[in-house]
Protein backbone atom coordinates (compact mmCIF):
# COMPACT_ATOMS: atom_id res chain seq x y z
CA UNK A 1 0.00 0.00 0.00
CA UNK A 2 1.39 3.38 -1.01
CA UNK A 3 0.55 6.61 0.84
CA UNK A 4 3.04 9.00 -0.73
CA UNK A 5 0.57 11.87 -0.82
CA UNK A 6 -0.34 11.59 2.85
CA UNK A 7 1.32 13.34 5.78
CA UNK A 8 0.77 11.92 9.26
CA UNK A 9 1.51 13.64 12.56
CA UNK A 10 3.13 11.64 15.33
CA UNK A 11 3.59 12.93 18.86
CA UNK A 12 1.60 15.30 21.06
CA UNK A 13 1.23 19.02 20.63
CA UNK A 14 0.93 21.47 23.49
CA UNK A 15 -2.46 22.06 25.10
CA UNK A 16 -2.55 25.71 26.24
CA UNK A 17 -1.32 26.08 29.80
CA UNK A 18 -0.78 22.39 30.47
CA UNK A 19 1.25 23.15 33.58
CA UNK A 20 -1.63 24.93 35.30
CA UNK A 21 -3.85 22.50 37.20
CA UNK A 22 -7.43 23.45 37.98
CA UNK A 23 -8.49 21.73 41.19
CA UNK A 24 -11.86 20.52 42.43
CA UNK A 25 -12.37 21.11 46.15
CA UNK A 26 -13.93 18.15 47.96
CA UNK A 27 -14.79 20.20 51.06
CA UNK A 28 -18.41 19.26 51.73
CA UNK A 29 -20.54 16.14 51.84
CA UNK A 30 -22.47 17.51 48.86
CA UNK A 31 -19.36 18.22 46.74
CA UNK A 32 -18.32 15.94 43.89
CA UNK A 33 -16.16 15.87 40.79
CA UNK A 34 -16.73 14.03 37.53
CA UNK A 35 -14.85 13.27 34.32
CA UNK A 36 -16.77 12.32 31.16
CA UNK A 37 -15.41 10.26 28.27
CA UNK A 38 -16.10 7.49 25.79
CA UNK A 39 -14.37 4.14 26.19
CA UNK A 40 -11.58 3.28 23.77
CA UNK A 41 -11.61 -0.43 24.52
CA UNK A 42 -13.83 -3.42 25.24
CA UNK A 43 -11.38 -4.82 27.79
CA UNK A 44 -12.77 -4.59 31.35
CA UNK A 45 -11.82 -1.48 33.32
CA UNK A 46 -10.02 -2.44 36.53
CA UNK A 47 -8.72 0.85 38.00
CA UNK A 48 -9.30 4.62 37.96
CA UNK A 49 -6.85 7.50 38.42
CA UNK A 50 -6.85 10.47 40.77
CA UNK A 51 -4.29 13.19 41.54
CA UNK A 52 -4.56 14.93 44.93
CA UNK A 53 -3.01 18.40 45.19
CA UNK A 54 -3.67 18.99 48.88
CA UNK A 55 -5.34 17.43 51.89
CA UNK A 56 -5.21 19.19 55.25
CA UNK A 57 -6.17 17.49 58.49
CA UNK A 58 -7.12 13.83 58.69
CA UNK A 59 -8.85 13.97 55.28
CA UNK A 60 -12.14 12.05 55.20
CA UNK A 61 -13.01 8.94 53.23
CA UNK A 62 -14.13 9.27 49.62
CA UNK A 63 -15.56 7.00 46.94
CA UNK A 64 -14.51 6.93 43.31
CA UNK A 65 -16.74 5.04 40.92
CA UNK A 66 -17.51 4.37 37.28
CA UNK A 67 -21.02 5.46 36.31
CA UNK A 68 -23.21 5.89 33.28
CA UNK A 69 -24.28 9.21 31.78
CA UNK A 70 -27.88 10.46 31.79
CA UNK A 71 -29.77 12.32 29.05
CA UNK A 72 -28.48 15.67 30.38
CA UNK A 73 -24.87 14.55 30.10
CA UNK A 74 -24.43 14.19 33.88
CA UNK A 75 -23.67 11.13 36.03
CA UNK A 76 -26.73 8.88 36.14
CA UNK A 77 -26.06 7.80 39.73
CA UNK A 78 -25.81 4.11 38.88
CA UNK A 79 -22.43 2.56 39.62
CA UNK A 80 -21.39 -0.01 37.04
CA UNK A 81 -20.73 -3.71 37.74
CA UNK A 82 -23.90 -3.91 39.86
CA UNK A 83 -22.63 -1.17 42.15
CA UNK A 84 -19.14 -2.65 42.55
CA UNK A 85 -17.12 -0.64 40.00
CA UNK A 86 -15.89 1.59 42.82
CA UNK A 87 -13.22 2.07 45.45
CA UNK A 88 -13.73 3.64 48.88
CA UNK A 89 -10.50 5.12 50.23
CA UNK A 90 -9.11 7.47 52.85
CA UNK A 91 -8.14 10.68 51.09
CA UNK A 92 -4.83 10.90 52.92
CA UNK A 93 -3.67 7.52 51.58
CA UNK A 94 -3.38 8.88 48.05
CA UNK A 95 0.04 10.20 47.07
CA UNK A 96 0.23 13.99 47.17
CA UNK A 97 0.86 15.63 43.78
CA UNK A 98 1.16 12.30 42.00
CA UNK A 99 -1.19 10.07 40.07
CA UNK A 100 -2.70 7.39 42.30
CA UNK A 101 -4.42 4.39 40.73
CA UNK A 102 -7.37 2.99 42.69
CA UNK A 103 -8.40 -0.60 41.93
CA UNK A 104 -12.14 -1.19 41.57
CA UNK A 105 -13.87 -3.74 43.78
CA UNK A 106 -15.13 -5.35 40.58
CA UNK A 107 -14.01 -4.68 37.03
CA UNK A 108 -16.50 -3.43 34.48
CA UNK A 109 -16.96 -5.08 31.07
CA UNK A 110 -17.87 -2.27 28.71
CA UNK A 111 -18.75 -1.53 25.11
CA UNK A 112 -16.49 0.26 22.65
CA UNK A 113 -17.38 3.96 22.62
CA UNK A 114 -19.64 3.63 25.65
CA UNK A 115 -20.31 6.97 27.36
CA UNK A 116 -19.03 6.80 30.93
CA UNK A 117 -18.02 9.08 33.76
CA UNK A 118 -15.65 8.80 36.70
CA UNK A 119 -17.29 10.24 39.82
CA UNK A 120 -15.51 11.26 43.02
CA UNK A 121 -17.70 11.95 46.06
CA UNK A 122 -17.70 12.05 49.85
CA UNK A 123 -18.18 8.80 51.76
CA UNK A 124 -17.60 9.28 55.52
CA UNK A 125 -15.70 11.21 58.18
CA UNK A 126 -15.51 14.87 59.15
CA UNK A 127 -15.47 17.11 56.11
CA UNK A 128 -15.33 20.91 56.09
CA UNK A 129 -13.24 23.83 54.90
CA UNK A 130 -10.17 22.70 56.84
CA UNK A 131 -10.57 18.92 56.53
CA UNK A 132 -10.87 17.97 52.88
CA UNK A 133 -8.84 17.32 49.76
CA UNK A 134 -8.33 19.01 46.41
CA UNK A 135 -7.98 16.94 43.26
CA UNK A 136 -6.97 17.92 39.75
CA UNK A 137 -10.01 18.44 37.56
CA UNK A 138 -8.33 19.78 34.43
CA UNK A 139 -4.74 20.21 33.28
CA UNK A 140 -5.28 23.75 32.02
CA UNK A 141 -6.87 26.98 33.13
CA UNK A 142 -9.03 29.49 31.30
CA UNK A 143 -10.83 28.58 28.11
CA UNK A 144 -7.85 27.03 26.33
CA UNK A 145 -7.11 23.40 25.72
CA UNK A 146 -7.44 21.03 22.79
CA UNK A 147 -10.67 19.26 23.76
CA UNK A 148 -14.21 20.13 24.75
CA UNK A 149 -15.03 16.46 25.09
CA UNK A 150 -13.89 14.52 27.08
CA UNK A 151 -14.37 17.04 29.85
CA UNK A 152 -14.46 17.51 33.60
CA UNK A 153 -17.11 18.96 35.91
CA UNK A 154 -17.50 19.98 39.54
CA UNK A 155 -20.68 19.07 41.38
CA UNK A 156 -22.65 20.57 44.25
CA UNK A 157 -25.71 18.67 45.51
CA UNK A 158 -25.93 16.84 42.19
CA UNK A 159 -25.72 19.94 39.99
CA UNK A 160 -22.69 19.79 37.71
CA UNK A 161 -20.75 22.66 36.13
CA UNK A 162 -18.38 21.88 33.27
CA UNK A 163 -14.75 22.97 33.60
CA UNK A 164 -12.74 24.47 30.73
CA UNK A 165 -9.48 22.86 29.66
CA UNK A 166 -8.01 19.41 29.20
CA UNK A 167 -9.59 16.98 31.67
CA UNK A 168 -7.32 15.00 33.97
CA UNK A 169 -8.61 11.44 34.02
CA UNK A 170 -7.38 7.91 33.62
CA UNK A 171 -8.68 4.35 33.46
CA UNK A 172 -6.88 1.05 33.17
CA UNK A 173 -7.52 -2.42 31.91
CA UNK A 174 -5.35 -5.37 32.88
CA UNK A 175 -2.90 -4.48 30.10
CA UNK A 176 -3.26 -0.82 29.07
CA UNK A 177 -3.77 2.73 30.32
CA UNK A 178 -6.18 5.26 28.78
CA UNK A 179 -6.98 8.93 29.33
CA UNK A 180 -4.68 11.81 30.29
CA UNK A 181 -2.97 10.77 33.55
CA UNK A 182 -0.44 13.61 33.37
CA UNK A 183 1.53 14.22 36.55
CA UNK A 184 2.90 17.69 35.88
CA UNK A 185 4.74 20.04 33.56
CA UNK A 186 8.26 19.55 32.22
CA UNK A 187 10.61 22.48 31.62
CA UNK A 188 13.68 21.52 29.62
CA UNK A 189 16.48 24.00 28.94
CA UNK A 190 19.00 23.50 26.16
CA UNK A 191 22.31 25.35 25.99
CA UNK A 192 25.96 24.74 25.15
CA UNK A 193 26.60 23.34 28.63
CA UNK A 194 24.79 20.79 30.81
CA UNK A 195 22.11 19.82 28.28
CA UNK A 196 23.12 20.70 24.75
CA UNK A 197 20.35 18.81 23.00
CA UNK A 198 16.83 17.60 23.80
CA UNK A 199 14.12 15.88 21.82
CA UNK A 200 12.29 12.60 21.34
CA UNK A 201 13.22 8.98 20.89
CA UNK A 202 10.56 7.34 18.75
CA UNK A 203 9.53 4.42 16.60
CA UNK A 204 6.48 4.17 14.36
CA UNK A 205 4.31 1.45 12.88
CA UNK A 206 5.88 -1.45 14.76
CA UNK A 207 4.71 -4.72 13.29
CA UNK A 208 4.52 -3.30 9.78
CA UNK A 209 6.94 -3.50 6.88
CA UNK A 210 7.69 -0.38 4.88
CA UNK A 211 9.36 3.02 4.85
CA UNK A 212 8.60 6.69 5.46
CA UNK A 213 10.35 10.05 5.72
CA UNK A 214 10.27 12.84 8.31
CA UNK A 215 9.06 16.01 6.58
CA UNK A 216 9.32 18.29 9.60
CA UNK A 217 9.41 18.36 13.37
CA UNK A 218 7.54 20.68 15.73
CA UNK A 219 8.61 21.57 19.28
CA UNK A 220 6.99 23.82 21.85
CA UNK A 221 9.24 26.49 23.37
CA UNK A 222 8.34 28.56 26.42
CA UNK A 223 11.05 31.12 25.66
CA UNK A 224 13.64 31.67 22.97
CA UNK A 225 16.63 34.00 23.01
CA UNK A 226 17.00 36.48 20.15
CA UNK A 227 19.81 36.28 17.59
CA UNK A 228 20.55 32.60 18.22
CA UNK A 229 20.54 29.47 16.09
CA UNK A 230 18.47 26.38 16.81
CA UNK A 231 19.42 23.17 14.99
CA UNK A 232 17.01 20.26 14.63
CA UNK A 233 18.67 16.92 13.83
CA UNK A 234 17.29 13.52 12.93
CA UNK A 235 19.44 10.67 14.29
CA UNK A 236 19.75 6.99 13.43
CA UNK A 237 19.14 4.40 16.16
CA UNK A 238 17.95 4.32 19.76
CA UNK A 239 21.10 3.26 21.59
CA UNK A 240 22.77 5.56 24.10
CA UNK A 241 25.73 6.08 21.79
CA UNK A 242 23.80 6.45 18.53
CA UNK A 243 24.76 9.90 17.23
CA UNK A 244 24.81 9.40 13.45
CA UNK A 245 22.92 12.34 11.91
CA UNK A 246 20.58 11.54 9.01
CA UNK A 247 19.27 15.08 8.40
CA UNK A 248 19.42 18.51 10.01
CA UNK A 249 18.08 22.03 9.58
CA UNK A 250 18.77 25.40 11.25
CA UNK A 251 16.32 28.05 12.45
CA UNK A 252 17.31 31.62 13.30
CA UNK A 253 15.44 32.74 16.42
CA UNK A 254 15.12 36.25 14.96
CA UNK A 255 12.61 34.81 12.47
CA UNK A 256 10.23 33.77 15.26
CA UNK A 257 7.18 35.94 15.94
CA UNK A 258 6.18 36.42 19.59
CA UNK A 259 8.58 33.73 20.86
CA UNK A 260 6.91 33.20 24.25
CA UNK A 261 5.24 29.74 24.40
CA UNK A 262 5.28 28.98 20.72
CA UNK A 263 5.30 25.94 18.48
CA UNK A 264 8.33 26.03 16.17
CA UNK A 265 8.46 24.13 12.87
CA UNK A 266 11.73 22.70 11.59
CA UNK A 267 11.35 21.66 7.94
CA UNK A 268 14.04 19.25 6.77
CA UNK A 269 15.54 20.37 3.46
CA UNK A 270 17.84 17.43 2.73
CA UNK A 271 17.38 16.07 -0.77
CA UNK A 272 16.44 13.34 -0.89
CA UNK A 273 15.00 12.95 2.59
CA UNK A 274 16.32 9.76 4.24
CA UNK A 275 14.02 6.73 4.06
CA UNK A 276 13.26 5.38 7.54
CA UNK A 277 12.08 1.87 8.37
CA UNK A 278 8.88 1.03 10.23
CA UNK A 279 9.62 -0.34 13.67
CA UNK A 280 13.18 1.01 13.83
CA UNK A 281 14.10 3.56 16.50
CA UNK A 282 15.24 7.11 15.76
CA UNK A 283 15.67 10.40 17.57
CA UNK A 284 14.80 13.96 16.62
CA UNK A 285 16.32 16.67 18.81
CA UNK A 286 17.05 20.39 18.98
CA UNK A 287 20.40 21.90 19.96
CA UNK A 288 21.92 25.35 20.29
CA UNK A 289 25.63 26.32 20.30
CA UNK A 290 25.05 29.19 22.73
CA UNK A 291 25.27 29.25 26.53
CA UNK A 292 21.92 31.04 26.80
CA UNK A 293 19.00 28.87 27.84
CA UNK A 294 16.40 28.08 25.21
CA UNK A 295 13.43 26.68 27.13
CA UNK A 296 11.36 23.79 25.80
CA UNK A 297 8.25 22.45 27.51
CA UNK A 298 6.52 19.12 27.93
CA UNK A 299 4.99 16.91 30.61
CA UNK A 300 5.77 14.09 33.01
CA UNK A 301 3.85 11.03 34.16
CA UNK A 302 4.21 8.96 37.32
CA UNK A 303 5.13 5.69 35.62
CA UNK A 304 6.14 4.83 32.07
CA UNK A 305 2.98 2.77 31.61
CA UNK A 306 0.91 5.95 32.06
CA UNK A 307 2.28 7.12 28.70
CA UNK A 308 0.10 4.44 27.10
CA UNK A 309 -2.94 6.69 27.49
CA UNK A 310 -1.35 9.38 25.33
CA UNK A 311 -0.69 9.55 21.60
CA UNK A 312 1.96 6.98 20.51
CA UNK A 313 2.37 5.81 24.10
CA UNK A 314 5.77 4.56 25.23
CA UNK A 315 7.13 4.80 21.67
CA UNK A 316 7.65 8.56 22.04
CA UNK A 317 9.72 9.74 25.03
CA UNK A 318 12.24 12.37 26.14
CA UNK A 319 15.87 12.02 25.07
CA UNK A 320 18.65 14.43 26.10
CA UNK A 321 22.43 14.64 25.93
CA UNK A 322 25.31 16.97 26.77
CA UNK A 323 27.40 16.21 23.73
CA UNK A 324 28.07 12.55 24.61
CA UNK A 325 25.66 9.67 25.09
CA UNK A 326 21.91 10.02 25.19
CA UNK A 327 19.82 9.79 28.35
CA UNK A 328 16.28 8.52 27.82
CA UNK A 329 13.46 9.25 30.28
CA UNK A 330 10.41 7.03 29.85
CA UNK A 331 8.27 9.15 32.19
CA UNK A 332 8.78 12.46 30.32
CA UNK A 333 7.96 13.84 26.91
CA UNK A 334 8.40 17.18 25.23
CA UNK A 335 5.45 18.66 23.39
CA UNK A 336 6.68 17.56 20.01
CA UNK A 337 5.34 16.23 16.75
CA UNK A 338 7.05 14.73 13.74
CA UNK A 339 5.29 14.83 10.39
CA UNK A 340 5.65 11.63 8.40
CA UNK A 341 5.50 11.59 4.61
CA UNK A 342 6.30 9.33 1.64
CA UNK A 343 4.68 6.47 3.55
CA UNK A 344 4.96 3.16 1.76
CA UNK A 345 3.75 -0.13 3.22
CA UNK A 346 5.22 -3.29 1.78
CA UNK A 347 2.67 -5.66 0.28
CA UNK A 348 0.59 -7.04 3.14
CA UNK A 349 2.71 -5.11 5.63
CA UNK A 350 -0.04 -2.94 7.11
CA UNK A 351 -2.12 -5.68 8.73
CA UNK A 352 -0.31 -5.70 12.06
CA UNK A 353 0.43 -2.01 12.49
CA UNK A 354 0.73 -1.01 16.15
CA UNK A 355 0.44 2.70 16.84
CA UNK A 356 1.19 2.38 20.57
Amino acid sequence: MDANGMNVGMGMLCPAGIGTASSASMNAATASAAWFFQSETTDPIVALAIRRTSGPGVVPTYRISLQGVDASGNPDGTIKASGNASNTFAGGTTTLNQVTWLTLTSSYALGLGEKLCIVLEYSSGTIDGSNNMLVVGTCTSGTGGPTKYPNAATGASGVYTRSAGTPFYGYRTATKTYGTPINGALTQNINSGATAEAGAKFSVFSGASGTYTIKRARFCFATTVAAKTLTCTLYQGGGAGDTTALASVDLDTDSIVNPSTAMLDFVFDDSPLPALNFGDTYRVAVSTPDASNETMVGFIVTSASDMQGLAWGQNFTLSTRAGGNWTDTGTSRLFCEVILGDITFASGGASNVAYW
